[in-house]
């Protein structure tokens, strides 16, 4: 990921820089690199000046004037296809860190995870995928959602407080399984209660292609204005083809790792 800093004016404010994993995850101890100028941090608990976690003291080299807020303005794909995720609005950007001193990362069931205070999503350039299936790490906090949009007018699926029986928008039939068990879906509030306010893991595919130079995830637009979707994300992966031959072992794999149900 990339990350952003947040000082609210004072030194080192909308610093950047890279974090690499740590172990498999992204921690306080992960190394930073192709950060902005006069940034002289080595990891991202200096980076962001965080005091003492986990019996580890993180120094201050930057001589920030208290802990930074940690934004991601950018998700990098683990695929090799380059196909990034970006959120350049800074009141969109999602945050990986509150800002409290001698805190942790946010967290859910013990892993990091990127929660929206204000709503806002990503965006990511993808080719034409044919019958597109996806897999969401979340947690819903009690808040409409939404999946993976590849245009305004449209949704791979939706919840939110309507009775309109239309959860997905001109994206053909959506199957969808919630920890491994598929969901009956009838009304978006009934979806969106269904879904629940707990961290999940959530597979679905739709059996219509959709042709979009862009694609945008975890939040979803009518007239270019972002809706108040609020889900904490911890994993998103897409597939250009129907995986549903293999959904028990991705769920599995998955499950395996973020300890969901």
């Amino acid at each position: 990921m990339r990350v952003r800093r947040d000082t609210a004016g004072g030194t080192g404010d909308d610093d950047e820089a890279d974090i690499a994993f740590d172990s498999g995850v992204i921690s306080l101890d992960s190394a930073i690199s192709n950060a902005s100028a006069g940034v002289t941090a080595t990891t991202l608990g200096q980076f962001l000046n965080v005091g003492t976690v986990g019996g580890t003291t993180y120094t201050n080299p930057d001589s920030l004037t208290g802990t930074a807020i940690a934004y991601i303005p950018e998700w990098k794909d683990q695929s090799g296809n380059n196909a990034n995720a970006t959120q350049s609005v800074h009141s969109l950007q999602r945050r990986i860190h509150n800002g409290t001193t001698d805190a942790d990362l946010q967290q859910s069931n013990g892993q990091p995870t990127l929660f929206a205070s204000s709503g806002g999503g990503f965006e990511v350039s993808l080719p034409q995928l044919t019958t597109p299936f996806c897999s969401m790490v979340f947690d819903r906090n009690n808040n409409d959602f939404t999946t993976w949009t590849p245009r305004n007018s449209a949704w791979m699926a939706l919840g939110d407080s309507s009775t309109s029986t239309t959860v997905t928008s001109t994206m053909g039939t959506l199957t969808a399984y919630k920890n491994g068990s598929q969901m009956t879906i009838t009304t978006r509030a009934q979806f969106a209660t269904d879904i629940g306010s707990d961290q999940l893991l959530f597979t679905h595919t739709t059996t219509q292609a959709q042709q979009a130079s862009t694609w945008k995830f975890a939040t979803y637009y009518t007239n270019n204005t972002a809706f108040n979707i609020k889900p904490s994300l911890q994993e998103n992966i897409m597939w250009g083809t129907d995986q549903s031959d293999n959904r028990t072992g991705i769920e599995s794999d998955i499950n395996g790792f973020f300890g969901i149900y």
